[in-house]
């Protein structure tokens, strides 16, 4: 039997999201009301889904990591409020934007979208590869298995509808065949052994 991973497919669904936003924010045209407006949208749901994605690993995977690992969550935790400090900037340059009405000016806040997209990345990517290669393996020598399926489903169960049909989307672009095989068999009624 494979051991649980927490982390892994999640996150490949995460990057696909970050990735394509931030090709999206380089290649729109700013002063294009609707390129903007399909760009803002694009934008919203991830930062949505990122905001929950950090809240139920604050909610169900600090917790574990604390009681297995003195001091464990200290950084993950200090990098989770980073994050969102990051998402709180980018939507309020969303924001701005929107309210710019000279074409100039949002394309040069738009240009400083792009690269804070950009400085998003380079600080969540690292982060969730300590979470894969670093963290996990710590798990699994630390947790038993019963006590990281109580983690995966807090996990399973703590993302919105919304937020869970869009991250399963993401995956779904995100995965290799043998992942992608995995994944629907997890869920019912998609044609997987569980199904």
């Amino acid at each position: 039997m494979e051991r649980d991973d927490l982390f892994t497919m999640t996150h490949k669904g995460l990057r696909h999201g970050l990735f394509s936003v931030a090709q999206q924010a380089g290649t729109t045209e700013y002063g294009d009301p609707g390129a903007f407006a399909a760009l803002r949208a694009t934008w919203s749901r991830l930062e949505r889904l990122l905001r929950a994605h950090s809240r139920q690993e604050d909610e169900h995977v600090l917790p574990l990591v604390s009681s297995k690992i003195p001091g464990g969550a200290v950084d993950l935790a200090r990098e989770h409020t980073e994050i969102r400090a990051a998402l709180d900037g980018l939507a309020a340059q969303v924001t701005t934007i929107g309210e710019e009405a000279e074409v100039e000016e949002r394309r040069v806040l738009g240009l400083g979208f792009y690269r804070a997209v950009q400085r998003l990345l380079v600080t969540v990517l690292p982060h969730l590869d300590d979470e894969e290669t670093v963290l996990m393996p710590r798990l699994r020598a630390t947790c038993s298995e019963e006590e990281i399926a109580r983690v995966r489903a807090g996990l399973s169960n703590a993302l919105g509808p919304e937020e869970t049909q869009h991250l399963f989307g993401l995956m779904l672009q995100a995965v290799n065949p043998v992942e992608r095989e995995a994944l629907l068999d997890r869920v019912p009624g998609t044609g997987g052994r569980e199904g």
